[in-house]
């Protein structure tokens, strides 16, 4: 028998510029084919300065797993729609809890979320850093390197897997491209990568590179296996086509099972660096600048799920989000301990 589905509410904070009409407290939008529906309101007081509106989503699902993974991606393309009316952005700032919002229930099953650990920031800033930004100065910034650094900090600062891996191509690209060699290459056969041969013309066929070859010229100077080229255009072309990270990750999972995407995010934001640094002009003699490199370009966040049940007050068939009051928890990190001398 098909599992019974259950009304679940997802609670969420935004940021927006933009707040309710004076005179509407709350509004609600239903999809028209019933997979969901958003209320808004302004923020209670106590929200962050940067939490405008408090938004709920409710769908059905015959478990909170379920409704966990859909609530978010359903409320994320709302709110995409809600941008393109508006022609202003709004952005989750986070989730407060999901709820069994089946009507006619006391006793009811919840996640709540905590906030995100804020990790402590790491004291490695020093002056020979800054004698490296020097350095690079006098290497000389060209306008196509101020471009591509613009591009690699955008990749960096990015919270989102999809628009980091664009941000580091773009950088791959620019510079591919402005620096692409003047020798003539072949194409290549799909199939066996052997250079295609001309027979009215009795010999290999060949040209200036185009962009996808001057990309795959630069990522082959680069030391990369082939395999990892490949995979980097596959990503690059179904992001570009619209397909969704998840399908993307599935898709190459299925040939290549130890595919992870946000392994090939930090393959690509580690060749955007090196790229960018092989492209500065750098005098002859010894140079010794120093760098800073990270483990991972992606966004990682560590928070608590906490499983409870709670009472709603009021009508059990007609529950209000109002009024709620969720037990309070929080990441506390540990101290560092300190070195034994």
């Amino acid at each position: 028998m098909p599992e019974k589905t259950k009304r679940w509410l997802a609670d969420y904070r935004v940021a927006s510029e933009l707040l309710l009409v004076s005179n509407e407290k709350k509004i609600r939008y239903s999809h028209p084919d019933g997979l969901y529906e958003v209320d808004l309101s302004n923020a209670p007081a106590g929200s962050r300065d940067d939490e405008n509106l408090s938004v709920q989503i409710i769908l059905s699902a015959p478990n909170k797993e379920t409704a966990a993974e859909l609530n978010e991606d359903h409320l994320r393309e709302f709110l995409r729609l809600l941008a393109f009316i508006t022609s202003t952005g709004f952005k989750i700032t986070r989730k407060i809890c999901l709820i069994d919002w089946t009507p006619g229930i006391f006793q009811r099953e919840a996640l709540q979320y905590s906030n995100h650990l804020v990790e402590a920031p790491n004291e490695v800033l020093s002056s020979q850093l800054l004698d490296t930004a020097k350095m690079l100065h006098q290497w000389g910034v060209s306008p196509t390197l101020a471009t591509a650094l613009r591009w690699y900090s955008a990749g960096v600062n990015s919270k989102t897997m999809e628009d980091q891996f664009q941000l580091f191509w773009f950088v791959i690209e620019l510079i591919a491209v402005s620096t692409k060699e003047p020798e003539l290459v072949a194409d290549k056969c799909q199939k066996c990568r052997g250079e295609l041969y001309c027979e009215a013309c009795n010999e290999i066929s060949k040209h200036r590179p185009f962009e996808k070859q001057a990309i795959e010229i630069l990522l082959n100077k680069s030391g990369l296996p082939q395999q990892l080229i490949d995979d980097l255009f596959y990503v690059r072309n179904n992001l570009m086509h619209g397909e969704p990270r998840e399908k993307i990750e599935a898709k190459v999972k299925s040939r290549e099972p130890s595919f992870e995407f946000h392994q090939i995010v930090d393959w690509i934001g580690k060749v955007a660096w090196t790229v960018i640094l092989n492209a500065f002009v750098k005098p002859p003699g010894e140079h010794q600048p120093q760098f800073l490199q990270v483990s991972t370009y992606v966004n990682w966040k560590r928070s608590v799920t906490a499983h409870i049940i709670i009472g709603v007050g009021g009508d059990p068939n007609n529950p209000k989000i109002e009024g709620l009051h969720l037990p309070n928890i929080s990441l506390t990190p540990h101290a560092k301990e300190k070195a034994s001398s």
